[in-house]
């Protein structure tokens, strides 16, 4: 790679090899594996917590090869995670460039041993089903051929590095050349090639033999009793409020308990835990469900990661959704993994003191905290917010987003709810922000939004009834049509997005819901009947279903902001600074600008509400359990009653 056009076209190379790989998810979940290219002086190798399936150059990091030298020749401690770090110590310091603050990979080192430029290491489910199995160490050759190497299982690591390096010298040894497919026992499978093109058709190859070897059973396709967003929301009961998470579900019917006995491979301990809730479906009630969780929790004391009700499905347990669709994808994986390796004598599990070296291990957790990203204020909760696409719902959204939590934006105009979707995803994280059509004053679209989120993500914690319109006009001319056209929309809507979403925070047995009233909500307004009224209803209708809904631990709150002048819905055209100014909701204005002085110093603070003091209020809401069916004024002092 010394010159910088070839190693340009090299690094592309290894982002569309890598790509192409992590698109496959056949042969690759979660994101895992690894690829490199190396030349005399350079290796380029994925970084821990990049993604092949999305990587890009700079996912990939450079290191020294002479200075990775150091690693074969140097002693390390006897100890375990000692010597881990010790390695760890060493790869970082052959870094190119570690002002990028890169962490090469635990698998690097081994990368280097293997005497081909271009390496992926990965886990094709079909090919585990062989590495996984009683019989796979003793037929692997049949299926491969004999340039093929079989490693024993080893913890991954620096010890798996130098048993695969001694390994590989007696297999030269014996058959003058270097092995170009390695098969690691419960772990996966190493390919290198002279180039991208080779490596990737030999991977096909391996898994193509490997699968003509495999006879899986017909799978049922009966359609079950129970759906699994119900069982979602018993889970999510189940955790309770202080452990609530992201529930991903996949359908499954036949999900043996022989498969929770143990555990196949290191990436399923690291993504679904070291061990699965399992439960047969045939007679599965919530309270059944709720009392073998909680007894999973409380007495047993690890963290479901993967719950499995034969009959019905896959539930992934994460903090957040990525999380959890991983485990829920990687479990389905390993139930194939289990079945197949019935063609190979039956499964073959990982001894039970690997499996707890490989949950403890300080390495695996930095992957965990890779991929969970950013824990913050309300972390994990899931919230709607209706007129999310544009305004104050927009701002709230983001709010939401910034500490941690997965938001549907839910609004009108599809088309601007998914562009800010996509957005806030390329900032906050992949399954973080999703879109949904949504009319509020439709019970049909309601009730699809409130579905499509337990879909999505297991529950509801949140409703932010913010989808709103106001309309400006004199009692003498206001048009009965859009009258009550505000009235569906603040009030009628606000009573459907409630009611659907109460009915979900019922079942699992918690929520907050929390209207954006106004405060024209407090106090009439001149020329702006329609507005106020539906938020005065807005008030009494948060008082009245606090009630409703307090003993089931929902909390029902409104917020009563002033006005945001700066934002859009104000100051474009035909905003509310044109329509005030042409109802006469102020004396003697002229100008826009009297309009919007007006209204600033009718406030003791002499400015406009922002979304930031609405965000303060709504955190304030959601942490604290002393009071429910408030209306909390934020607004500058206008309003205080």
């Amino acid at each position: 790679m010394n010159n910088e056009k070839t190693k340009k076209a090299v690094s592309q190379e290894l982002v569309a090899l890598s790509r192409s790989l992590g698109a496959d998810s056949a042969l690759i979940l979660a994101g895992g594996g690894n690829t490199s290219y190396k030349d005399e002086q350079i290796i380029q190798v994925k970084a821990s917590g990049s993604e092949l399936g999305n990587i890009t150059e700079e996912g990939f990091v450079l290191l020294s090869r002479e200075k990775l030298k150091v690693i074969r020749s140097k002693k390390y401690s006897e100890d375990a995670k000692l010597r881990e770090e010790e390695v760890k110590k060493d790869l970082l310091a052959a870094r190119i460039a570690p002002e990028l603050g890169q962490i090469p990979s635990v698998e690097t080192y081994f990368h280097e041993l293997i005497n081909y430029p271009w390496v992926v290491h990965i886990h094709p489910w079909a090919v585990n089903a062989l590495t996984c199995s009683k019989q796979g160490k003793s037929v692997y050759r049949k299926i491969l051929g004999e340039d093929t190497l079989w490693i024993d299982f080893c913890p991954p690591g620096y010890t798996l590095s130098r048993i695969i390096e001694s390994e590989i010298k007696k297999f030269a040894q014996i058959h003058k050349k270097h092995p170009q497919v390695i098969l690691l026992e419960n772990h996966g499978v190493i390919v290198g090639g002279e180039s991208a093109e080779e490596v990737k058709n030999r991977i096909r190859e391996v898994v193509d033999k490997v699968a003509s070897h495999l006879s899986l059973p017909e799978e049922k396709k009966e359609e079950p009793r129970i759906k699994l967003d119900e069982v979602s929301l018993w889970i999510r009961r189940a955790l309770g409020e202080k452990r609530r998470r992201i529930i991903f579900s996949l359908r499954c019917l036949e999900i043996p308990e022989e498969i929770v006995k143990g555990a196949f491979t290191p990436d399923q301990i690291v993504y679904c835990g070291p061990k699965a809730i399992w439960m047969e479906g045939e007679h599965i009630t919530p309270e059944k469900l709720i009392a073998k969780i909680r007894h999973c929790l409380e007495k047993e004391e690890y963290e479901a990661k993967i719950i499995a009700v034969n009959g019905v499905g896959i539930f992934g347990i994460g903090e957040s959704w990525k999380t959890a669709k991983n485990a829920a994808l990687i479990f389905r994986d390993i139930i194939k993994i289990y079945r197949a390796s019935f063609s190979f004598g039956g499964p073959k599990f990982l001894p039970s003191k690997y499996v707890k070296f490989i949950d403890n291990w300080e390495v695996e957790r930095y992957r965990r905290r890779i991929a969970e990203g950013k824990r913050g204020e309300i972390a994990g909760r899931i919230a709607i917010v209706t007129g999310g696409a544009q305004g104050v719902g927009r701002g709230i959204a983001e709010g939401l987003l910034k500490e941690g939590a997965h938001v549907v934006i839910a609004d009108i105009n599809y088309e601007m709810a998914e562009k800010v979707a996509r957005k806030f995803e390329e900032s906050f994280g992949e399954g973080r922000a999703v879109p949904c059509q949504v009319d509020v004053t439709r019970e049909d679209d309601v009730q699809d939004m409130v579905a499509f989120t337990v879909k999505r993500f297991g529950g509801i914690d949140i409703l932010i009834s913010n989808a709103g319109i106001l309309i400006a006009d004199n009692i003498l001319s206001f048009p009965y049509d859009k009258f009550r056209k505000v009235i569906e929309v603040n009030f009628y809507g606000y009573f459907l997005c409630a009611q659907k979403a109460a009915r979900v925070m019922v079942e699992q047995g918690y929520g907050d819901i929390i209207q954006i009233n106004s405060k024209s909500g407090k106090k009439g307004s001149k020329a702006n009947s329609a507005y106020a009224s539906s938020k005065f209803a807005g008030i009494g209708f948060t008082q009245s279903i606090a009630m409703d809904l307090a003993a089931h631990n929902i909390f029902v709150n409104a917020i009563c902001p002033g006005n945001f002048l700066d934002l859009e819905l104000w100051q474009r055209e035909g905003g509310l600074l044109d329509q005030y100014l042409k109802a006469g909701k102020v004396p003697g204005a002229k100008t826009r600008k009297d309009v919007e002085n007006y209204y600033k110093n009718l406030t003791l603070l002499k400015r406009a509400s922002t979304i930031e003091d609405v965000m303060h209020t709504i955190f304030y809401i959601l942490k604290q359990r002393g009071e429910t069916g408030q209306a909390y004024n934020v607004s500058q002092g206008q309003e205080m009653r």
